[in-house]
């Protein structure tokens, strides 16, 4: 099995995911601009994947194409890609644990097993 870094650089277009490096101290200096082809590859390796590995594949992906040549994000642009990019996964957050839809489930569940 692949690492979900490895999952990642495959997102990024590395042509031999296993053959990636492990370690992520020192960044890899890759071109900053990937082709659209190569990024609709990428989506259609990860169909058998998890939501979750989707997920983090696809955060990375973003990452990659919006950071500088070095691999950073300045803190206004970390805050505009939260608000823009990843608007449906912040905005449940800011809710009550009460309105997210398996917390209603596991309160009816308590309910049944109180009566």
């Amino acid at each position: 099995t692949h690492s979900i870094q490895d999952k990642a650089l495959y997102l990024e277009g590395d042509p031999n995911p296993s053959a990636a490096p492990t370690s992520t101290l020192a960044p890899r200096k890759m071109p900053k601009s990937i082709s659209i082809s190569k990024q609709l590859a990428s989506i259609k390796a990860l169909r058998k994947c998890s939501d979750l590995e989707k997920a983090i594949a696809t955060t990375a992906l973003i990452f990659r194409n919006s950071s500088d040549s070095d691999g950073k994000l300045e803190k206004a642009t970390a805050t505009n890609l939260l608000q823009t990019q990843f608007r449906n996964f912040t905005e449940p957050c800011e809710y009550s644990r009460g309105s997210w839809p398996s917390a209603k489930l596991e309160e009816s569940a308590l309910t049944r097993h109180q009566n």
